[in-house]
């Protein structure tokens, strides 16, 4: 469940030993001590509850399992596929045409979206995904009768004709007894890709063409009551650049096959791995805190069209007692497009670093604006370093990217 640092330190809980097991291999490794350290399981991971979608947790409840191989014997991949708009497991559903559905997504549609990379401070992960469902085509399932321990990277197959290359985002949603919408996992690709990551290629317009994506590996419980919901949707800006043109797709619905991980057990008989009940961690820094962490997202939409989210990532100023250093450092990631123009998108992000002891003072800032026009990125930005308040290097950057496949 963890964002983006060590697993002893990292949100949302719990906490991974990573110290103890690192410094066992290491010891087994290097040092030939008979430690037992090949004997931990290969795999160890978290299987995550269901839970009510937070953009920040401080602790997700679930349970560690551990295996001797991967994928492990007991997860079997399982076929669901669609039907009158409906998700259900494919042995169910008669085979039958049914008439492409059609969908071009709001340029704006998530805005509300998460941060591109997590670092389990502040409002970074995916909100209810109940606005983004509204742009998206979506297929839900029946209420589970039993629950769904899914393990492993789900996978996606289906036909579509697109107008115009562009990207196409996936989500797989638990969908909640209290109407909330949880993501638990997703995946993008650039249809300009759908022949493989290392082999783009000119998408051909409008004519249909076979999709497969990945989506990111995922742990969870989905209990009975809850119901599945596979979410396709056509822009994910911010989290990705938009393309240059809007893209409109129709999808073969009777082509659309979900690969599901699924693990051959219930929760109740699952032997739990013991080994992070007690995590070890090296006793903190004594800090005195000069401003506190913030952190701030908003999102707003002008009277004339414009929408921007911007995000304080404060990371505060704080004195080491030990000696004497304070650090200092904040940022602010600006993204806003207007209405549905996909070249209006401009990302800008500014940042200061300061690191300062008795009389001696230092700062680095940047600022960057990301920019497009159909046929290049645009990159404007200066970064300039400080002593003492004074500027002592100014280092502008201006310059341009040629879009390729994007």
């Amino acid at each position: 469940p963890w964002a983006h640092t060590y697993p002893h330190l990292a949100r949302p809980g719990p906490q991974g030993d990573f110290l103890k097991e690192a410094l066992g291999w290491w010891d087994r490794r290097l040092k030939g001590w008979q430690n037992m350290a090949e004997n931990i399981p290969r795999v160890r991971l978290y299987l995550q509850d269901s839970a009510a979608p937070q953009t920040s947790y401080d602790h997700r409840s679930g349970q560690w399992v551990g295996f001797d191989r991967w994928p492990p014997d007991e997860v079997e991949m399982r076929q669901w596929a669609v039907s009158n708009d409906a998700l259900s497991p494919s042995s169910a559903i008669p085979s039958r045409s049914c008439a492409p559905v059609s969908l071009s997504t709001p340029l704006a549609n998530a805005y509300h979206g998460p941060e591109w990379l997590p670092h389990g401070v502040g409002p970074e992960l995916p909100p209810d995904q109940s606005i983004e469902d509204s742009g998206a085509l979506c297929f839900d399932s029946e209420v589970l009768s039993e629950p769904l321990l899914l393990c492993g990277a789900p996978g996606l197959n289906l036909r579509l004709r697109a107008s115009s290359a562009g990207a196409l985002q996936v989500r797989l949603v638990d969908l909640r007894p209290d109407g909330s919408a949880a993501r638990m996992t997703y995946a993008v690709l650039n249809l300009n890709h759908h022949l493989g990551l290392s082999d783009p290629m000119p998408m051909s317009v409008n004519e249909w063409i076979t999709v497969s994506l990945h989506m990111d590996s995922m742990a969870q419980v989905i209990p009975a009551g809850h119901r599945l919901r596979l979410a396709i949707s056509t822009q994910a800006w911010p989290l990705i650049w938009p393309a240059a043109r809007n893209m409109r797709i129709e999808v073969a619905t009777e082509s659309i096959r979900l690969h599901l991980p699924v693990l051959n057990r219930t929760p109740e008989t699952l032997e739990q791995d013991k080994a992070n009940e007690v995590v070890l961690s090296p006793p903190p820094l004594s800090l005195v805190w000069e401003r506190p962490v913030r952190r701030d997202r908003k999102m707003v939409t002008d009277q004339n069209g414009w929408t921007e989210r911007t995000y304080l990532k404060d990371d505060g100023a704080y004195r080491i007692d030990e000696h004497g250093m304070t650090a200092d450092a904040r940022g602010l990631l600006t993204y806003r497009s207007f209405r549905d123009d996909p070249l209006s998108a401009e990302a800008s992000y500014g940042y200061q670093i300061r690191h300062s002891r008795d009389h001696w003072n230092v700062t680095v800032e940047c600022d960057l604006r990301v920019s497009c026009n159909a046929q290049q990125f645009l990159v404007n930005g200066d970064f300039r370093a400080l002593e003492d308040g004074e500027l002592v290097a100014d280092r502008p950057v201006a310059f341009k990217v040629r879009r390729r496949w994007v």
